[in-house]
């Protein structure tokens, strides 16, 4: 875990704080705050609201899809289809890719830290599997 939050400053450290990579964000863009219908689609639960990174909130949902499937292939078609939809809005420089597992680690952490602080009754009793699940991630380094 070390290893990674040294990642994750290393990352943020080589980042500016410019309005072209840093601004408003919604901060927890996991599938489960998409709203679908009529062929579009809504955003729904800003309670974590707040400036940062934009790769941060980009990172959120590529982290999730890892939840989709246990086959890699799959994973990674997954990841691509959402990248290029994303593109098709604003192009991803080289060096913002390469952030973007900095980034899905410093989402990891952040994880870890909400299950493992929550005084929440309901997060305590289903938070033992996530964070086993996080812990084998980051050791594992397959973030």
């Amino acid at each position: 875990m070390a290893e990674g939050l040294a990642r994750v400053r290393s990352a943020l450290r080589c980042l500016s704080t410019d309005p072209a990579s840093f601004g408003l964000i919604h901060a927890d863009l996991n599938p489960g705050n998409f709203l679908f219908g009529d062929g579009r689609i809504a955003v729904i639960d800003f309670d974590d609201c707040s400036f940062g990174w934009y790769l941060y909130d980009l990172a959120i949902p590529l982290l999730a899809m890892r939840k989709l499937t246990p086959d890699l292939a799959v994973e990674a078609q997954l990841c691509e289809a959402f990248l290029s939809g994303y593109e098709r809005v604003r192009r991803l420089s080289a060096a913002e890719t390469a952030l973007l597992p900095a980034f899905m680690t410093y989402r990891q952490l952040v994880l870890l830290y909400f299950y493992t602080t929550s005084t929440n009754k309901r997060v305590q009793g289903w938070a033992p599997g996530p964070i086993a699940a996080s812990l084998h991630r980051l050791e594992a380094k397959l973030l």
